[in-house]
């Protein structure tokens, strides 16, 4: 599929503007904290400089490639969070205030970042509830921190940083129970989540579970080794900086919606205006980032919904996790997008992008309607063909268990009263008889063409053989068919088939010998017949009997082909759907 010619309108320009302002004003602050730090505290500075930068580079990313998604806003705020507690080693005493009120808003940002994806928004309220949790303890109890026991912010007494321990106490034991909470909700999302968004969370999830349980745990842990302040704020902001890079692979290669290819869908559109339905699908799929994306068409006739093959699609229930967006022209309803609503959060967006494909979707929704007539069209004939097939089996069944038994008896009384007479009456008797033998034989041969018994006793395989053996030529058969694989109706088309290609070899082509095949394959029969006759057989000769086959093959959906050149004998190949 040819790949859209990027159009950027005036909104995504201006944004992108901004982005590239939001960055250089990153830089800025960067070098000049920097700066502005008191001596003592360069490397703890210079550490949360790179995690600022990297926080706030990879949320501008996201925010350029992903302009519909919060996800990029929510990372860029983890870097303010983060360039804010910088402050706390500025020379300003006003700035310390400020950077240790922020000291640990990051993890704060971490779970709001975790609990927020893909969508950049808090849907369920248990993460509501435990994002804001996981402020009040970064920011809340943060205050009995800086105000009794930083020396830097105001004195500090023995009372005072007693008070702040406990304080810090509280604080540690709080973070743990919101940052468990955070790790019930992941592992509870990735065990209800459809398998395609389960790929897309599940990496990022096992990797924040593991960071979000370390950064509290894992202080303790490095204070009872005798690691220093530094040390254990080094390898925490280290593990919540992978947290941000997670979350952009996951949104770039989870292909989730980006508003600004709308106008590239619209471009695509332009320049593919004959495209097929399945490419007006991916590009939608890959406009909205959802790869199980499908287009429905309305039936104007019916109250329901059409596929691309005509075949009738049931809306999606409420709680399967999938919406549908309808496609409406003016007001007419001519079809609907359905897609996940966990991987596509923005209904507006999806209803933008069927307003832009509304003409294509309406144009294939006429191809849908014809085919699903031509679909409703062929299951009528193969109802036809069905009920044909029972009546058929029914007379032949009468006429095998009713008449023909009948006259066997009145032929077996005939020659048992020809034993009791004598002279001409008994030459009559005898007479009767033999004709009674012979209209019983007749009477086989016409079951036999109505429907042969052993194909309804038997099956399709006993059937063929028991034809060929009547042949007055050799017959090779290969057959691989089980028993009991093949449908009744398909069975007898497959019998007709055989009977008529044979029948024609001996009658009208002087074949020496032929070849019938037949091979049950995973959704279709192969009926196969060749012969090394004259050729020269076709669909529209006068009193062919291969018309009326084609005619039942094509009304049980199968496949009619045949290769007869003059002099080169008649090939016949049938294919006929299983599972009809």
């Amino acid at each position: 599929m040819p790949s859209p010619v990027p159009i950027r309108s005036g909104p995504t320009r201006s944004l992108r503007r901004a982005l590239w302002l939001i960055g250089a004003g990153a830089l800025t602050l960067g070098v000049a904290q920097a700066a502005l730090t008191e001596d003592g505290f360069l490397s703890s500075s210079i550490a949360l400089t790179v995690m600022f930068w990297l926080y706030t580079g990879v949320g501008l990313l996201v925010w350029w490639g992903r302009p519909s998604n919060a996800m990029g806003f929510l990372i860029v705020l983890g870097g303010a969070a983060l360039a804010l507690a910088n402050f706390e080693t500025a020379t300003s005493s006003v700035l310390v205030v400020v950077g240790a009120a922020f000291a640990t808003s990051v993890l704060a940002v971490t779970v709001h970042l975790l609990l927020a994806f893909p969508t950049g928004r808090l849907r369920a309220p248990a993460a509501r509830v435990v994002t804001a949790a996981g402020y009040v303890v970064s920011l809340g109890l943060q205050i009995p921190l800086y105000v009794y026991g930083n020396d830097r912010v105001g004195p500090v007494t023995p009372d005072s940083l007693h008070i702040a321990a406990v304080a810090q106490e509280v604080q540690s034991w709080s973070g743990l129970a919101v940052m468990a909470a955070t790790v019930v909700i992941m592992i509870a999302r990735v065990r209800l989540a459809s398998p395609p968004v389960r790929k897309v969370i599940a990496p990022l999830y096992g990797y924040g579970a593991f960071a979000v349980i370390f950064v509290p745990l894992g202080a303790r842990l490095l204070r009872g080794v005798g690691a220093g302040s530094d040390v254990i704020s080094i390898v925490q902001l280290t593990l919540l900086a992978g947290i941000p890079v997670v979350i952009a692979v996951s949104l770039f290669t989870g292909r989730f919606a980006r508003t600004g290819e709308l106008t590239e869908l619209g471009s695509w559109l332009n320049a593919n205006s004959a495209g097929r339905p399945a490419e007006l699908a991916d590009a939608l799929a890959r406009t909205l980032g959802d790869p199980s994306l499908r287009i429905l068409f309305r039936d104007a006739g019916d109250d329901r919904y059409l596929d691309a093959d005509g075949a009738t699609v049931e809306a999606p229930a409420p709680e399967s996790g999938r919406a549908l967006s309808e496609i409406r022209i003016d007001r007419r309803h001519v079809g609907a997008l359905e897609y996940d609503a966990e991987l596509v959060d923005d209904p507006q967006m999806v209803r933008k992008a069927g307003d832009i494909v509304a003409l294509a979707v309406d144009r294939e929704r006429l191809t849908a309607e014809l085919r699903a007539a031509e679909l409703a069209l062929r299951r009528s004939r193969a109802r036809v063909v069905d009920a044909t097939d029972r009546e058929r089996r029914r007379i032949a069944t009468d006429l095998h268990d009713g008449i023909q038994a009948r006259l066997v008896l009145l032929a077996v009384d005939a020659q048992r009263l020809a034993g009791t007479l004598q002279g001409s009456t008994r030459e009559q008797a005898i007479t009767l008889r033999k004709e009674i033998d012979r209209t019983a034989a007749d009477l086989r041969a016409l079951v036999r063409g109505v429907m042969p018994s052993a194909l309804i006793e038997r099956g399709l395989v006993a059937a063929v053989e028991d034809l060929t053996d009547r042949l007055p030529m050799p017959v090779v058969l290969d057959v691989d068919v089980p028993d009991g694989s093949v449908e009744g109706p398909i069975e007898s088309v497959a019998y007709f088939v055989v009977a008529e290609a044979v029948s024609n070899a001996v009658k009208h082509s002087g074949a020496r010998r032929a070849t019938v095949r037949l091979r049950r394959g995973e959704d279709a029969l192969l009926v196969e017949i060749s012969d090394d006759g004259a050729g020269d057989a076709t669909l529209t000769g006068t009193g062919s009997g291969l018309r009326s086959l084609a005619d039942r093959v094509d009304a049980v959906g199968g496949i009619f082909r045949i290769d007869s050149a003059p002099g080169t004998g008649t090939r016949l190949r049938v294919e006929l759907p299983c599972g009809w």
